[in-house]
């Protein structure tokens, strides 16, 4: 990754956080968390598994297949991360976790993903374009995030107004 990208990390870390707080998400209740997401949109759903699984009751899981698994239902969070928004496997992860009753949160910079949320009323927060997926970690790492330290209060802005100081 250029250093140029790295350098605006802290500025995109605090944007994504301000974007994610000023998103009309509701306040789910949940028993377990799907982040479907591939390549680039996936790593957001690595860390955040990584960086809070000592501190949840609640299992969170990286899937980047076409399908959920069997257990997800009406009880399950499901974040679509797709930066493009026209990732087919997130799409079909959409499609199903719809056709589940799922909670849903998209996340993405538009595309089909965009569409189909506003079409169905569901949560979207929605990224600024012109990056790479690798290149947008903050985007598709911070609303995850701070959803969760919003509705299961998951406390972690101290350490990333740590990070972003270390980084800068």
């Amino acid at each position: 990754m250029p250093i140029e990208v790295i350098k605006k990390y802290p500025e995109m870390i605090l944007d994504a956080w301000d974007i994610t707080n000023n998103t009309k998400l509701p306040e789910y209740e949940f028993d377990n968390v799907l982040v479907c997401g591939i390549g680039g949109s996936g790593i957001g759903g690595l860390l955040l598994k990584d960086l809070v699984r000592d501190n949840v009751e609640y299992p969170i899981e990286v899937f980047s297949d076409y399908s959920l698994p069997y257990y997800a239902d009406d009880k399950t969070l499901v974040f679509c991360v797709s930066y493009s928004g026209d990732t087919e496997e997130t799409l079909s992860q959409f499609v199903e976790a719809t056709r589940r009753e799922c909670k849903i949160i998209g996340i993405s910079s538009g595309g089909k993903l965009e569409e189909w949320c506003r079409k169905l009323k569901l949560p979207f927060v929605k990224l600024p374009v012109g990056l790479l997926p690798r290149e947008a970690l903050p985007y598709l790492f911070i609303p995850l995030i701070a959803y969760l330290q919003k509705v299961k209060s998951v406390d972690v802005k101290k350490d990333f107004q740590e990070t972003v100081k270390l980084l800068r």
